[in-house]
């Protein structure tokens, strides 16, 4: 087995294993780290093929934009799982409105005007 030989099998298995563990990380950030390992493999794949432009492309559009994207919205979003969400305001105006209509009719049997 040649060294280049040798090489092209080490690209691929970083290649399969970077895109295994995109597809089966529990961890978003893991996961666009390994998509970075990904995509810098089948880069590495498209220069053994002699495919140098493709490979520059590969780089410039998926690491260099695509990949920068997702990590961007990752840090960005990360904060909104620890937000907790509560509806207080529907909460406190359903009870709110509860107090005015026993009060209305309250007032309505005792003489008192309505309104």
């Amino acid at each position: 087995m040649s060294v280049a030989t040798a090489v092209f099998y080490l690209i691929a298995l970083i290649t399969v294993v970077s895109a295994g563990m995109v597809a089966f990380s529990r961890n978003i950030i893991y996961s666009a780290f390994s998509l970075l390992g990904t995509f810098m493999g089948v880069a590495g794949l498209y220069v053994f093929l002699g495919a140098d432009f493709v490979a520059a492309v590969q780089l410039l559009i998926y690491v260099g934009g695509i990949l920068v994207l997702i990590l961007f919205a990752v840090m960005l979003t990360h904060r909104i799982t620890d937000v907790q969400i509560t509806n207080r305001a529907w909460q406190n105006s359903r009870s709110n409105r509860g107090r005015r209509l026993h009060l209305s009719f309250d007032r309505g049997r005792h003489g008192n005007p309505v309104g």
